[in-house]
């Protein structure tokens, strides 16, 4: 298993623009690590950002009223993105033993 998450694997799980995600970067909002020339994102991190707030794209959608249904999803798909990386960090604290 992948000890570290690459830019466009954070952007397929959880639906954020590669612009977004690099921002929340430069921001210091996602902390990430350079192997090579490859920008990657550890398990750890990725948890503990989606964990943070505000997000701007969610705090965007609460601001607009016709954006309350797209909010509820955002908010869903961080749940459940939040659970697989726990997931995958547990197993990967399993296999180290």
């Amino acid at each position: 298993m992948a000890r570290f998450l690459k830019i466009a694997d954070i952007m397929a799980q959880t639906g954020f623009s590669k612009s977004f995600i690099h921002a929340e970067i430069k921001r210091g909002n996602l902390q990430t690590a350079k192997v090579g020339r490859l920008r990657v994102v550890s398990h750890g991190a990725a948890a503990a950002w989606l964990k943070s707030e505000p997000m701007e794209p969610v705090a965007t959608a609460a601001i607009e009223a016709d954006k309350a249904p797209d909010l509820m999803a955002i908010l869903g798909r961080l749940d459940q993105m939040i659970e697989i990386l726990e997931d995958i960090r547990a197993r990967a604290g399993d296999g180290a033993r």
